[in-house]
């Protein structure tokens, strides 16, 4: 190549230029952790394990992984802060071990929040989406395999029970594959015609298709909202689409069973209530710091007896072990201190989210938008159903605060490195 003052100009240049800090998405201990335990939750049992697993990965990550990892962000301290409150409320409880050994899953979604939120660049949040919807597919199809396997005169309890994982214990939670299915619709948005994208699709159909089959009605009335949300934040052609198929998949599948979802739902709710005036009566009595994490089981047939209910409501007589409310069993477990804890972690989530929204590249924003849909589709679930005692619940919950804090940190850092350059 001939030697001319452009050339030289050219190499100068590329002499000159810093070489960039960190490249994205590049592979970590953190990220193959984060994901090897998201996939763990297909297989059935593998709780101890798992948690070994991601234990091990967090001190390869701090040990090996080549950055510091973040903490100086408001969401760290917003976390650490439930983290003391519920460790006040456990000191205080009427039962600490009780609630110390059912608070075990805490523990590893702890850990993925600090591994996501303190090691992970947009490139891996990009690809622990991924993780979360292939699992979400594997969890879904194993789901429908059981129902369309199941014994005559079976049902969606004992389709669960057939399964035999973990993570699933009442219809009810198949709300997991409607918080899911924002992070999904994030990897189809941002590179539509991907393999990825492919793969989100197909995990997203399948599960509106389980959510129908296991006829939950908190899990159809989030997936709605999910996609209504994601829907208004895409063209109105495409947001039109989105709605489309998502109500074209939901009602065919629950036409080809009869339409049994369509009859549970003008069925009453009013058999919550009963479970909610006993949440809001212990809250009354230990308002502080709460009875204890994990204690609305052991109380709850105390209160539910002394209830006193008017004809026209009915009271389910069946044992309930949580409030069926996320919000209430908080505020019956851990007082208004624990709850003021989880309000100032979704505050401070929510306004991350849409800081996210606002500035950043293309990229971001998509990712931020499905974070910030799973974060509403938790709290949506959680007026009506969720609990802290579930694992799926507790990895998602921290898993997508983690997938918050990352981006944010990380557009930060972008930010602070253009304006030294």
């Amino acid at each position: 190549m001939a030697i001319t003052p452009r050339a030289i100009s050219y190499w100068s240049r590329a002499i000159e230029t810093p070489e960039p800090r960190r490249v994205r998405g590049r592979m970590s201990f953190a990220f193959a952790g984060a994901c090897a335990y998201v996939g763990t939750l297909v297989l059935p049992g593998a709780g101890n394990g798992a948690l070994v697993l991601i234990a091990c990965a967090a001190i390869l990550a701090f040990v090996l992984d080549r950055r510091t990892p973040r903490s100086d962000h408001e969401l760290l301290l917003a976390v650490v802060s439930f983290a003391l409150a519920f460790a006040l409320s456990t000191l205080t409880g009427i039962d600490p071990a009780r609630s110390l050994r059912l608070s075990v899953p805490l523990a590893p979604g702890m850990l993925l929040f600090l591994l996501v939120s303190g090691y992970f660049e947009t490139g891996h949040v990009r690809g622990f989406y991924l993780a979360l919807s292939a699992t979400s597919l594997a969890m879904g199809a194993q789901l429908l395999w059981s129902a369309w396997h199941g014994s005559p005169g079976a049902g969606p309890v004992e389709w669960i029970e057939d399964t035999r994982t973990a993570v699933f214990v009442v219809p009810n939670d198949v709300a997991f594959f409607a918080a899911v299915l924002p992070l999904s619709l994030a990897l189809i948005v941002d590179s539509p015609k991907s393999t990825r994208a492919r793969l989100a699709a197909v995990s997203s159909v399948t599960a509106l298709a389980v959510v129908v089959v296991y006829q939950s009605r908190s899990a159809l009335l989030t997936s709605l909202v999910a996609v209504t949300l994601w829907a208004c934040r895409l063209q109105r052609r495409k947001g039109a689409a989105l709605l489309g198929v998502a109500m074209f998949v939901t009602v065919a599948t629950d036409a080809l069973l009869g339409f049994p979802l369509v009859t549970r739902l003008a069925e009453t709710w009013t058999t919550r209530v009963p479970i909610w005036l006993a949440a809001l009566n212990m809250f009354r009595d230990a308002p502080l710091l709460g009875n204890g994490p994990r204690s609305f089981g052991l109380l709850f047939e105390e209160y539910f007896q002394t209830l006193t209910l008017p004809g026209w409501l009915p009271a389910d007589p069946r044992f309930a072990p949580w409030a069926h409310s996320l919000y209430l069993e908080t505020l019956a477990e851990q007082g208004i201190i624990g709850f003021g804890a989880l309000v100032a972690v979704l505050s401070v989530g929510f306004a991350m989210t849409i800081g996210l929204r606002r500035a950043g590249p293309s990229e971001t924003r998509v990712l931020a938008i499905g974070a910030e849909t799973a974060l509403v589709a938790l709290c949506v679930a959680g007026v009506v159903e969720l609990s802290f005692v579930r694992l799926w619940v507790v990895v998602l919950f921290f898993s997508v605060l983690g997938a918050i804090g990352a981006l944010a940190a990380t557009r930060r850092e972008d930010g602070e490195t253009c304006r030294g350059q």
